[in-house]
């Protein structure tokens, strides 16, 4: 999804040179990468805290 939000903000000319495409795909890509890692992190940390919740609980 934000790799399709990022191309659609980023068109450019269709003469685009092959360099210049290869690096602004290199470029989505990683971003989207970024943006998974870091959603993935907070994700592990919020089953982290419900688990320490739980194990109070149960004590």
């Amino acid at each position: 999804a934000i790799k399709k939000v990022l191309e659609d903000n980023f068109l450019l000319n269709e003469e685009i040179h092959s360099e210049a495409l290869l690096f602004k795909n290199l470029w989505l890509d990683a971003e989207a990468k970024l943006c998974s890692i870091s959603y993935k992190a907070r994700f592990d940390r919020m089953k982290i805290q419900m688990e320490q919740i739980r194990m109070k609980e149960s004590q």
